[in-house]
């Protein structure tokens, strides 16, 4: 029940939503989508999630299975810039919140997640999966890359939600690309897995690779000397000429 309940598409989320929007709050793409991968985590009935950018973290806390249905309990968008770690800041979500607990977690970050932890690239934050569950006493949290949140929700956008920019028709089940500006850069794709019958969404941590002084100058000799700046050059060259002279 509860994994049909989690996955909930944007459209029905916006439909949910419509009077909240004429009274205060405007719903954002990623936070939709991060509310359609709720199905990471196991059944629950208090629900806390966040999409947590360099510049907003969007928090939300969902009671799920009611007799009612899925219910939006509260919601608020905070600076990220007004809290020095993002346990100041969630407690502060935790304390304005009516709910007085959560059963499970889903944290949208912007950076690179390895073991449950995000050490954010845009902002001096460490979000922790086992330390918050440990801390605030959820039993599960899952803490995922925001790219991978907003795939999930892109997956459940109706082709009446989509805007075409070519005439180009789409390959059924083919990759797709998902690029957003925000603070950073973000980019993930979407590949079909067959066994599943499903999109797996891959995050590619492209905006946070570093480039130092070395790489840099090994990129403008290259490009000098093949008139070229495709990095492509680096490994596709027919010739690869001037390459060693530059490494």
């Amino acid at each position: 029940m509860y994994q049909a309940a989690f996955q909930l598409s944007p459209r029905n989320i916006c439909k949910q939503e419509t009077e909240a929007r004429r009274r205060t709050y405007r719903r954002s793409n990623r936070t939709q989508a991060i509310t359609a991968v709720m199905d990471v985590v196991p059944k629950a009935h208090n629900v806390a999630i966040a999409d947590i950018g360099g510049t907003n973290a969007r928090f939300q806390a969902w009671v799920v299975g009611t007799e009612r249905g899925d219910e939006l309990a509260y919601e608020k968008i905070y600076n990220t810039c007004d809290f020095h770690t993002f346990e100041q800041c969630f407690t502060l979500f935790c304390e304005e919140c009516s709910l007085d607990h959560f059963d499970a977690s889903c944290l949208a970050v912007a950076g690179p997640v390895k073991d449950n932890v995000c050490k954010m690239t845009n902002l001096d934050w460490v979000i922790d999966g086992r330390a918050i569950s440990k801390g605030y006493n959820i039993a599960d949290v899952a803490v995922i890359n925001d790219f991978v949140a907003i795939g999930y929700g892109i997956a459940s956008i109706e082709p009446s939600e989509r805007i075409s920019i070519n005439n180009i028709v789409p390959e059924a089940r083919g990759p797709i690309a998902i690029i957003g500006p925000g603070t950073g850069l973000g980019e993930a794709f979407m590949l079909w897995d067959h066994r599943a019958n499903a999109y797996v969404v891959i995050p590619t941590e492209v905006r946070y690779i570093r480039h130092n002084t070395k790489r840099a100058n090994f990129f403008v000799g290259l490009s000098r000397s093949t008139g070229s700046k495709e990095r492509e050059t680096v490994t596709a060259h027919p010739t690869h000429v001037g390459q060693k002279q530059h490494m």
